[in-house]
């Protein structure tokens, strides 16, 4: 499922779960003047956390040329299962950083 960028709206991450994901080498980047009003930063990677037609879902995306590239969206598990949300995410940036996207020969 891909969400478009004008179809959602940011919401505020959870304080436990942008220390977790700190302790995991996330970096936290403040998109408004608030303190969970974040977005996680590992090298090209994003992880936002969105609310869709009063659904919450978690978005991995990609730096690319272009800007930011969708990889994986997760729904929202529960606060109770944010730890599951960085596992995964986790293994997916180490899944897609073991592909090597390469040019169709000419």
């Amino acid at each position: 499922m891909t969400i478009l960028s004008d179809d959602f709206d940011d919401l505020s991450m959870p304080v436990a779960f942008i220390k977790s994901a700190q302790k995991r080498g996330w970096n936290a980047l403040h998109f408004r003047v608030s303190q969970n009003h974040i977005h996680l930063i590992l090298d090209e990677w994003r992880i936002r956390f969105v609310k869709v037609d009063e659904k919450k879902f978690w978005i991995l995306s990609r730096a690319c040329e272009s800007g930011w590239s969708e990889m994986h969206s997760l729904y929202h598990p529960g606060t109770s299962r944010l730890e599951w949300v960085l596992v995964t995410f986790g293994k997916l940036v180490s899944h897609f950083e073991r592909i090597k996207f390469t040019e169709p020969e000419e």
